[in-house]
């Protein structure tokens, strides 16, 4: 389970964990994601609360990205 505003956890260090993970656990590893839920958290790593679902979604497509491709180039707003 990880947080994905990117200022707490940037996408692909999570891809590159979960990589990880997946080899040492052979294939038994399940990414759980969370956007984080109070705004004092959000605050606390200068994360916009009005775009906080923006950056999670914006997360959980890098990390789709760099699972299905080899190479590949991403431009997000965050």
């Amino acid at each position: 389970m990880t947080l994905l505003p990117t200022r707490m956890n940037h996408a692909l260090r999570v891809a590159e964990r979960v990589a990880t993970e997946d080899i040492l656990s052979n294939g038994r590893v399940e990414l759980g994601t969370g956007r984080g839920n109070t705004t004092l958290a959000l605050r606390a790593v200068e994360v916009d609360p009005s775009e906080n679902k923006a950056q999670w979604r914006e997360g959980i497509e890098l990390i789709r990205s760099a699972f299905l491709n080899d190479v590949f180039s991403y431009v997000g707003e965050h």
